[in-house]
């Protein structure tokens, strides 16, 4: 089959890569402005901007699947961009793709937690590019699955192993509330087998669904310690908080960009940190033969695996700090 996967130089886009390669699958991977990481030599690599499909239409033909990863990952920003990336760049796919070949189109979307009274323009513009897709799907039979992973970890991932590890080296790291949140771990592996599985079943066509580890116990404190031990540090004790985090992420992010620094909290992440919605994967398993087959155990001796032998602590403990 021939798939075309949008955001490839992200942690998600690079992994659908590497996996679809070693399952013999012909790859056009979209590279917008970032290279990726690595280059792998079956791939076709193009250069393009999902808000001007124009930029990269006459290079992709004959796809079956489409995995669209390409967003304005941002906890805050200009609303114009999330806007153009995220709701317009996901309606120019669609009009890109309606009435050609292709079987499917997997939206790599995110799952709803607890909203506060500050909403991030990232969760807005996810949610309408749902509504399109849905919309599409029901309209005139757009082949569309939408997909919410949890929080998605492992070897090589920046926003929930390479961040909190350079907080910790850094001493920066504290809880919210304790840390009682829940952490919907999905580990990149798992995420991976079952959108595998979703390319082979038409069960999940016009769907919804939503994929974490299936473990709605384990709490933020419970990673950010275990992630802690790895390091050889004590256990976090100092926590803040909700309503105090809210407060500083908003001064932080309103404040912070004018001085070219990065808020190390913000609203949105003090919702994700503190969410206590259960998720439950028999939802998921209703839909496809998922199980996942990673548990937090082996998840976290993998990332110290890798921790140990890519010389990780090395190079985060050189990070500034902001």
């Amino acid at each position: 089959m021939k798939f075309f996967v949008t955001g490839s130089s992200g942690y998600i886009g690079g992994s659908i890569i590497k996996r679809l390669v070693g399952l013999n699958h012909e790859v056009v991977a979209l590279i917008h402005k970032n290279d990726p990481k690595e280059r792998l030599d079956t791939v076709l690599y193009i250069q393009g901007d999902i808000t001007n499909v124009q930029t990269f239409s006459s290079s992709i033909k004959d796809i079956d699947v489409v995995f669209h990863c390409a967003a304005y990952v941002k906890d805050y920003g200009p609303k114009k961009i999330f806007y153009e990336v995220n709701v317009q760049g996901t309606k120019q796919l669609i009009e890109l793709f309606t009435g050609t070949s292709i079987k499917r189109f997997f939206f790599l979307s995110h799952l709803p937690y607890e909203s506060s009274s500050v909403v991030s323009t990232y969760t807005v513009t996810k949610q309408i590019a749902e509504s399109v897709l849905q919309e599409a799907y029901e309209e005139s039979g757009f082949p569309m699955t939408i997909i919410r992973p949890g929080n998605i970890y492992g070897p090589g991932d920046t926003l929930w192993v390479r961040r909190p590890i350079q907080a910790l080296l850094n001493n920066r790291l504290l809880l919210v509330d304790k840390g009682t949140g829940i952490f919907h771990h999905t580990y990149i592996d798992n995420l991976l087998d079952a959108l595998m599985i979703c390319t082979k079943h038409s069960s999940s066509l016009g769907k919804t669904i939503e994929i974490t580890d299936g473990d709605n116990l384990t709490t933020w404190a419970t990673y950010f310690n275990d992630l802690a031990a790895i390091l050889g540090k004590e256990p976090i004790t100092r926590t803040i908080s909700k309503r105090t985090a809210q407060r500083i992420g908003f001064v932080m992010q309103h404040l912070f960009p004018l001085f070219n620094l990065t808020p190390w909290i913000t609203s949105f992440a003090v919702d994700i940190l503190t969410n206590t919605m259960i998720y439950d994967i028999k939802k998921v398993q209703q839909i496809i033969d998922y199980e996942p087959k990673v548990t937090y155990t082996d998840a976290m001796i993998r990332i110290k695996e890798w921790i140990e032998s890519n010389g990780v602590l090395a190079k985060d403990a050189a990070v500034k700090r902001v």
